[in-house]
């Protein structure tokens, strides 16, 4: 599964990656995780990092079916209370727009969408560092 996340309860972040090849299984099977161990808080913010995503296999109807689990699956409860999604290519960018439309209104996250690292980590209240200062301290890489 080319995507996963991570709850860091010290920082109040979840840490949603994705990479190579997208799919909607892929993205479904993270929700059914995410559900099965429901830790975050609306006090939480989410990242979801694109930047090593390769191809997105995903149409607008898939993606309105990942929205749709997420309403399901996702308590609102337990759902962070804003998103960024850091979106660095024009495929990715369109894509997290269409996910970012689809879901307003729907899900209890406000999501935003952004194709470069300066404004993603503004958003985030992470502008002492860079994009690869932030993912190492999250994951490692």
């Amino acid at each position: 599964m080319p995507c996963q996340y991570d709850i860091f309860h010290e920082q109040k972040f979840v840490l949603i990656r994705l990479w190579g090849k997208i799919q909607i299984n892929d993205i479904l099977d993270m929700h059914k995780l995410y559900a099965a161990n429901p830790v975050a808080e609306r006090d939480y913010v989410e990242f979801a990092d694109l930047g090593d995503v390769l191809e997105i296999d995903l149409n607008f109807s898939q993606i309105g079916a990942i929205i749709t689990s997420r309403e399901k699956i996702v308590s609102p409860d337990h759902a962070p209370n804003r998103a960024a999604i850091y979106a660095p290519t024009d495929v990715c960018y369109g894509m997290a727009r269409m996910y970012q439309s689809i879901g307003d209104g729907r899900i209890s996250t406000e999501i935003q969408v952004f194709a470069t690292d300066l404004e993603c980590l503004r958003y985030l209240n992470r502008e002492e560092q860079t994009m690869a200062e932030l993912r190492k301290s999250l994951f490692g890489a």
